[in-house]
């Protein structure tokens, strides 16, 4: 990656597992999420530059337990607020 200016340069450009929304733009996550391990893309283009993928490993996304998210129905925070929104 001599030619990087990436803040994974040092890295060789590794990013490491990416979560498939909020880290990544649109184009990169819809190439890298297509390929299948061992796979490079063609190049890929964002606001960022132009991008080869290698897929090195995929693992899942650790769920949520649903004892995690918020019980209180958003009717029930309106009451409890005294207004339209919380």
């Amino acid at each position: 990656m001599k030619n990087s200016q990436c803040p994974s340069a040092p890295r060789g450009g590794d990013l490491d597992f990416i979560a498939r929304k909020w880290m990544v733009e649109e184009p990169f996550a819809k190439a890298a999420f297509a390929m299948k391990v061992g796979d490079l893309s063609d190049i890929v283009t964002t606001d960022f530059g132009l991008h080869l993928i290698l897929v090195t490993d995929r693992k899942r996304a650790p769920r949520r337990r649903l004892s995690r998210w918020p019980t209180r129905s958003a009717s029930a925070c309106w009451k409890s607020c005294g207004r339209r929104r919380c």
